[in-house]
C-alpha cells in the first residue's frame, strides 16, 4: 500500500517546509515581493537572454559547414552558464511566496523559452533527420523497418527520397534500419502530417507531449499538497528546452506517459499504471524496466496480476513486437545499439576494462552485468508493497538514475527521462549533473580533430564525478534536505 503519511521527520533548522499546495491557495496574491522572487524572476530573464544567444548562434552551425571551426566552445559555455545559473531554483522554490501570478509569469517564461527555438538551427545534431524519414516512410503506408535508407534508392519507396531532398541525404547511420519502436514511428507520422519533412512538426508534437507532462507534474504536486512552483525545475531546465527543441531530440515523447504511469502507481491502479509504462516502452524500451513498480501491489492477488500481465502482452504485442520481428537482420539498428555502441560513458568502460581480465567478450558480459544488476536492484526496492508516496517517488528516481550511470550509452538527452521526477525529489547532485551534462558536445570539438579518445578517457569524467562526489558526500548525512520532506498529505492512498 502506497501511503502518503508517515513518521515524523524533523526538518534541519535552516531548510524551510516546502509551500504546500494548501498555502499558496489560502495566502492573498498580494504578497510583497520578496528578495526570492526577485532571484527567480531574475533567473528567468537571465535563462531568456542565454536561450536567445544559443538561437542566434545555431545560424553557425548550419550541415554544410566547416565545424572545425564553429563556435563549438562557446556553444558549450552558454549552456553551462544557463545551466548554473538554474541550479539555485532549487533553493530558492521553497522560499518563495505562494502566488497565482508568480505561477502564470514560470509559466510562460518557460513558453517563451520554447517558443525561441522554433526555427533555430539544430547544433551538432542530425538524429531528426531520421524521425523525418520514418514518419514519411509510414504516413505514405510502408513500413519503416523493412528497409534501412541506403537501400531505398531503385526501391518502391525511392519517390519519397525523392521528395524529401536534403533531409534523405543526411540520414544518420544509413545502413541501419530504424531504432525506434512502433508508438515512436505513430507519432513521427503525425508530425509529417502537421508539417512534412520541416523540423517545425516535430517541434509541434515535443510542445504537445511537454505541456502534457506539465499538466501532469501539476497534478501530481497538488497530489502530494506540494508547492505548484516546483513545476519550474521542469519548465525552466536549460537541458530540457535546448536538447528537446534545438537539438529535437525524441525523448521529451516518454514524459507525460512517465508521469501518467507514476500517477496511478500513486492511485493505485496497476492495470493503468502498467498499460502507461509498456507504452512508454512503445516509444523507448526501457521503461520496461519500471513495471515491477506498478504490479507490486498485485503479488498476492494472482487473477489481477494475470490481467495486469495480460494488457502488458497485448499492448507489447501492438507496440514493440513488429520491432523486435526484425531485430535479427543484419541492418537491424536495435541490434547494432545492444551490441557495440558506447558513447560519452565513464563507469561503464572501466566495467569492461576489470572484466577483461576474466571473460571474453568482455563487453557483452558487462551489458548483462549492468542489466541483470539494475534488474535485482528493481527488485529490492519493491520488496515491500507499504511505502509512503515520496518513498516511491525516490525510488524510481534512483532506480532510472542508475540505468543512466551505469549505460553503455549516456547521452544527454537520456538524462531528461529524470526531469520531471526531480520537480518532486530535486536531489542536488542529480540537479548539478544535470548542468554538467552539456561538457559532451566538446566531444565534437576533438573528434572533428582526430583527438576524440581526450574527450572519451579524460574530459568525459567532468560530467559526472562533481555530482557523484555531491551524492557520495550526502550518503552519510540522515538530515532532511529540502528533496527529503515528508509528504504531508492525510489518508492512504
Amino acid at each position: 500500500m502506497i501511503t502518503t503519511t508517515g513518521a515524523s521527520t524533523r526538518p534541519a533548522k535552516s531548510i524551510p517546509s516546502i509551500v504546500s499546495a494548501a498555502d499558496l491557495a489560502a495566502k492573498s496574491d498580494k504578497t510583497p515581493l520578496s528578495i526570492a522572487t526577485g532571484c527567480a524572476i531574475a533567473i528567468g530573464i537571465s535563462l531568456l537572454a542565454i536561450q536567445y544567444l544559443i538561437a542566434l548562434l545555431a545560424e553557425r552551425f548550419h550541415y554544410d559547414v566547416d565545424f572545425s571551426r564553429a563556435p563549438i566552445a562557446v556553444y558549450v559555455g552558454l549552456f553551462m552558464v544557463a545551466g548554473l545559473i538554474y541550479l539555485p531554483l532549487a533553493w530558492l522554490i521553497p522560499r518563495l511566496p505562494p502566488s497565482r501570478y508568480l505561477l502564470i509569469t514560470i509559466i510562460v517564461i518557460g513558453l517563451l523559452l520554447r517558443l525561441l527555438m522554433f526555427a533555430s538551427n539544430p547544433i551538432l545534431e542530425i538524429d531528426f533527420y531520421r524521425y523525418l524519414w520514418d514518419g514519411a516512410v509510414l504516413a505514405n503506408g510502408f513500413n519503416p523497418y523493412a528497409l534501412p535508407p541506403a537501400q531505398v534508392p531503385g526501391s518502391e519507396i525511392s519517390f519519397l527520397a525523392k521528395q524529401a531532398g536534403p533531409v534523405f541525404d543526411r540520414i544518420n547511420y544509413r545502413e541501419l534500419s530504424s531504432i525506434y519502436p512502433p508508438l515512436a514511428q505513430a507519432l513521427f507520422a503525425l508530425a509529417h502530417w502537421f508539417d512534412p519533412w520541416q523540423a517545425d512538426g516535430l517541434r509541434l508534437l515535443w510542445l504537445l507531449a511537454d505541456s502534457a507532462t506539465l499538466l501532469m507534474i501539476f497534478k501530481m504536486l497538488k497530489r502530494l499538497d506540494r508547492s505548484p512552483l516546483w513545476i519550474c525545475l521542469y519548465w525552466w531546465s536549460p537541458l530540457l528546452v535546448t536538447l528537446s527543441y534545438n537539438s529535437l531530440h525524441m525523448d521529451i515523447l516518454l514524459l507525460p506517459l512517465l508521469m501518467a504511469a507514476l500517477w496511478w502507481m500513486l492511485e493505485r491502479r496497476p492495470i493503468s499504471a502498467c498499460s502507461a509504462l509498456t507504452l512508454a516502452a512503445s516509444i523507448k524500451l526501457w521503461p520496461l524496466l519500471l513495471l515491477p513498480f506498478a504490479l507490486r501491489c498485485l503479488y498476492r492477488q494472482p487473477r489481477q496480476l494475470l490481467g495486469a500481465v495480460a494488457v502488458i502482452l497485448l499492448i507489447a504485442g501492438i507496440g514493440i513486437l513488429p520491432m523486435l520481428l526484425l531485430a535479427t537482420t543484419d541492418h537491424s539498428g536495435l541490434l547494432a545499439f545492444s551490441q557495440h555502441w558506447q558513447r560519452n560513458t565513464a563507469l561503464f568502460p572501466q566495467l569492461v576494462n576489470l572484466l577483461s581480465l576474466f571473460v571474453v567478450p568482455a563487453e557483452m558480459y558487462a551489458r548483462l552485468l549492468v542489466a541483470l544488476s539494475l534488474s535485482l536492484l528493481v527488485i529490492y526496492l519493491v520488496r515491500t508493497n507499504d511505502l509512503e508516496a515520496a518513498t516511491l517517488i525516490r525510488r524510481i528516481t534512483i532506480t532510472i538514475a542508475l540505468l543512466f550511470l551505469l549505460s553503455p550509452v549516456q547521452l544527454p538527452w537520456y538524462y531528461l527521462w529524470l526531469l520531471p521526477f526531480l520537480s518532486m525529489y530535486p536531489h542536488p547532485a542529480l540537479l548539478l549533473m544535470a548542468s554538467l551534462l552539456p561538457i559532451y558536445f566538446l566531444r565534437f570539438h576533438f573528434d572533428f580533430r582526430g583527438e576524440a579518445h581526450i574527450f572519451d578517457q579524460f574530459i568525459v569524467w567532468f560530467q559526472y564525478l562533481p555530482a557523484l562526489l555531491l551524492m557520495s558526500r550526502q550518503l552519510p548525512d540522515r538530515r532532511p534536505g529540502p528533496y527529503q520532506q515528508p509528504v504531508p498529505s492525510p489518508g492512504h492512498v
